[in-house]
């Protein structure tokens, strides 16, 4: 069980941006000019989420790389806060997914992908001087599609399911537009539907970022 208070939280926001910052420099600083043709898999994606209640917002990263021809390693953390202050109440939920993922190119600008892996989350609930955590293990699975429209936009969606040790299951689908403004360099806008124990099954979150090509073997 984690304990994680609210002072805790503020610097891990900060840190985590400070590391954000970091990263971000230091892979645009070994990138290379240019790029492959197709679409990479070799890639830092970063995502500011905000459902249509702006009392709750949240972060998402996600790591991708090449282990072998066609298949991936991917990791991904990310972090929800949902604040009411007239009940003096604060829920969050982090979580960390390890998947492994086999690409299938279907043609020079379309790829689908099915990966696997491990889900583990983290739960907190404070409400007045109440206290209160949790955490579980889950299996993931994903089906996902990236195609590129022109050479300046992509769009990718992509549907997937948590199953833990009570024999449930969670569904979680994503969609995104990118614009790539330098070969490296894409932002992106989506959404985001999420099945949680913590904030509403039925919320959508939206979803702002930048995706990092990293340089191809």
């Amino acid at each position: 069980m984690v304990t994680i208070k609210t002072t805790g939280r503020m610097c891990l926001g900060r840190m985590c941006l400070a590391t954000t910052v970091a990263i971000f420099t230091t892979t645009m600083l070994l990138a290379a000019s240019a790029f492959a043709d197709g679409l990479s898999w070799q890639y830092l994606d970063v995502r500011y989420q905000q459902p249509a209640d702006d009392n709750t917002q949240g972060l998402a990263a996600e790591l991708s790389g090449h282990i072998a021809k066609n298949w991936v390693l991917q990791t991904r953390v990310s972090y929800l806060q949902l604040e009411e202050s007239a009940l003096d109440l604060e829920m969050s939920q982090a979580r960390f997914d390890l998947a492994i993922g086999r690409v299938f190119t279907l043609s020079d600008r379309f790829d689908a992908i099915v990966s696997a892996g491990y889900t583990r989350l983290e739960y907190r609930m404070d409400l007045g001087t109440f206290s209160d955590d949790a955490g579980e293990h889950a299996g993931n699975v994903q089906l996902g599609l990236r195609t590129g429209i022109t050479k300046k936009f992509e769009a990718e969606a992509s549907v997937g399911m948590l199953f833990d040790d009570a024999d449930t299951s969670d569904l979680l689908w994503n969609a995104n537009l990118r614009y790539r403004a330098i070969p490296a360099l894409s932002f992106l806008l989506g959404v985001s539907g999420v099945e949680s124990d913590v904030f509403d099954s039925d919320d959508i979150l939206y979803e702002i970022g930048f995706r990092f090509d990293l340089m191809e073997d």
